[in-house]
């Protein structure tokens, strides 16, 4: 029995998918703060426009003499969601770092915690003692330095994407 693969992928959709990630993966990398606060304050266009979607839709249907609570109060709430979301753009984008950062040293002590289960076993024990340590340092780091995060994500994006290219050029 033969199996055959039939690749149905368009020819320009895999270069422009990677063209894609290297250009985020460079946007990451050099303009992170400003990348992550612009997404944050685009949903947060999206939500207002979809609040004021509802708000019209009331104010249409008022017209017609139909009252509905619920839609005006859902679109003030829907409002208020999405201006708080632009206000507190650069805010959120910071969140992300530190709650990454927390979450590296909480796992660092997950980790200790394992290392010291595993006290009888020398090897393990130094190896999860290591690891906990460089997981500890790099929360840290991640908590007190700027957009670590956001520009490792880029740096492997760009990595990713390089070697996509070489992939996709050495097939041809």
């Amino acid at each position: 029995m033969r199996v055959t693969v039939i690749n149905k992928e368009k020819k320009g959709s895999p270069f422009f998918r990677t063209f894609l990630l290297l250009l985020l993966g460079i946007i990451l990398t050099f303009q992170s703060t400003s990348f992550v606060t612009f997404l944050f304050t685009m949903l947060g266009v999206v939500i207002l426009s979809f609040g004021f979607s509802k708000l019209w839709k009331y104010f249409s249907l008022k017209k017609q003499k139909v009252y509905s609570n619920e839609l005006l109060s859902s679109s003030i709430l829907w409002n208020l969601l999405g201006l708080l979301i632009i206000l507190l753009s650069s805010f959120f984008a910071n969140a992300i770092q530190v709650v990454t950062g927390i979450w590296l040293i909480f796992l660092a002590g997950a980790k200790l915690n394992s290392a010291l289960i595993l006290k009888s076993y020398k090897h393990k024990f130094f190896t999860e003692c290591i690891s906990s340590f460089l997981l500890f340092l790099l929360g840290i780091y991640t908590l007190f330095a700027q957009n670590v995060v956001f520009i490792f994500l880029g740096i492997v994006l760009i990595l990713y994407a390089i070697f996509d290219f070489v992939k996709l050029f050495s097939q041809k």
